[in-house]
């Protein structure tokens, strides 16, 4: 996704600071360090890997090194390329790949003197295109009212975001922001009704869309106005863009991403409750996942 929603390991590390997990069994109360590995990748860019160890809740740090690694990127099982990561070091990086619909991607990382093994796969899923964004300002002229209409495959369950981006271009290079929206269609909101859960970020199954004909649906959110037409002289912008994307979601992506958010709602007053972040790497905790989208750009022209 990427602002980046997700690719640090810090976001991963969400998970530490509650009380328990839901990631293949692994126990964070005794205080032993987890490795944490989250890469979230497109499927033309460059490949980067953070892998981290977990702390104590009570602990300054954010996250700790690990050992020096091995870390191996295979797709469809073949391994591709190894890289090492030194001690003290977190990143490793890969070089682009042109991967299609259903090219699976593992990331494994053998960690220390002990061979300590972390892996984590991703799918790449289907670019499910935009039929059409629509946009109307607010009587107020606060508010930018956005309609995005999409068709959803109905043989299989579809799990998808929609974001809102303001790119911020200087000698060419873009600084991305996502836009905090409000998601008014009631596709956003969790099965309970709740609309403060899943609306924030954007996230939604197919299966609460209406039935039409055609197959045609669109969906409503709304973004401030004074966040996406920034001065350009804040960030020393030459020119900006205003994206609205569609990303199509595995299904782990989109496990990780909501409980991730509903575990916000635990983190300053943790002894009010337990949260889980799930994970689809083994021996390890965090998220290794594919970022397909679809968009529709607008240039801003005048302040």
């Amino acid at each position: 996704m990427k602002v980046t929603l997700l690719t640090t390991a810090s976001a991963a590390l969400v998970a530490h600071t509650a009380c328990e997990t839901d990631a293949n069994e692994i126990d964070t109360s005794g205080g032993t360090p987890i490795s944490v590995m989250t890469c979230i990748f497109s499927p033309t860019d460059t490949i980067r890997v953070h892998i981290a160890s977990s702390v104590a809740y009570d602990s300054h740090q954010k996250e700790a090194a690990v050992d020096d690694a091995y870390v191996t990127m295979s797709v469809n099982d073949e391994p591709l390329w190894t890289t090492h990561i030194t001690n003290g070091q977190t990143d490793a990086a890969f070089p682009p790949q042109k991967l299609t619909t259903d090219d699976k991607v593992t990331i494994s990382a053998e960690i220390g003197d002990n061979g300590k093994m972390v892996r984590g796969s991703a799918l790449v899923m289907s670019r499910v295109p935009i039929e059409r964004v629509d946009t109307i300002t607010s009587d107020d002229k606060e508010t930018l009212h956005i309609s995005l209409s999409m068709r959803d495959p109905q043989e299989t369950t579809d799990y998808y975001q929609i974001t809102v981006h303001r790119l911020a271009y200087q000698d060419g290079i873009a600084t991305d922001t996502v836009i905090k929206c409000k998601y008014k269609s009631n596709v956003f909101s969790d099965l309970t009704g709740d609309m403060t859960s899943a609306a924030p970020i954007g996230l939604f199954v197919d299966e609460r869309l209406p039935v039409r004909g055609g197959g045609l649906n669109t969906l409503h959110l709304s973004a401030p106005w004074a966040d996406i037409k920034k001065p350009l002289k804040e960030d020393g912008a030459d020119s900006t863009v205003i994206s609205v994307r569609l990303l199509h979601l595995s299904d782990d992506f989109y496990n990780f991403m909501n409980t991730r958010q509903q575990s916000q709602n635990f983190l300053l007053l943790p002894v009010f409750g337990t949260s889980a972040v799930t994970s689809n790497t083994d021996g390890g905790y965090g998220i290794v996942a594919c970022e397909v989208y679809d968009e529709k750009r607008f240039t801003l022209t005048t302040y």
